[in-house]
């Protein structure tokens, strides 16, 4: 992060975490040099990062420091970015040893024809929220659509078995 965004990533900090900024005012001896000491461990990190880890903590998606982890605030911060990409990068190893793996592969026949069965409902679904049948109807063509679909994949699968 620049020093911009560091600065404005404390002021969200302090506006979302406003016992954080009363605890560091009471229990730092310099709040400036603690705030650039917590500051230069998240350089390595971007704004949107950061941010992403306030948000969540504030809509509890996560649960963020309390207490005694207080004081390592920052380090929590960073914690939660680096999981975050080792997710995203063992995501992406995955990803791409997939794709390295069915290169040139033949796709299954059921596969292709998901889209149909899906553009079929979609068409069942468009034509009820239209006024055109009632819902009773829609739910039987649906399952009459997704049963079909369900017989033609277990007829290929025997054949390709």
């Amino acid at each position: 992060m620049t020093d911009v965004e560091i600065k404005d990533f404390w002021e969200n900090v302090f506006i979302q975490f406003p016992t954080l900024k009363a605890w560091l005012t009471d229990n730092s001896p310099n709040v400036a040099k603690t705030l650039a000491v917590w500051s230069n461990a998240l350089r390595g990190i971007t704004a949107g990062e950061a941010l992403s880890v306030l948000a969540r903590w504030s809509t509890g998606e996560l649960d963020p420091p309390t207490g005694y982890q207080r004081e390592t605030f920052h380090l929590h911060v960073k914690a939660v970015v680096m999981n975050d990409r080792g997710k995203r990068a063992g995501t992406m190893q995955r990803e791409e040893a997939f794709r390295k793996a069915n290169i040139n592969a033949p796709r299954p026949e059921i596969f292709v024809k998901c889209g149909e069965v899906f553009a079929k409902v979609a068409d069942v679904k468009r034509q009820f929220d239209s006024g055109i049948i009632e819902r009773s109807d829609m739910e039987v063509q649906i399952a009459a659509i997704v049963e079909a679909a369900h017989r033609e994949i277990d007829v290929k699968g025997r054949m390709a078995s």
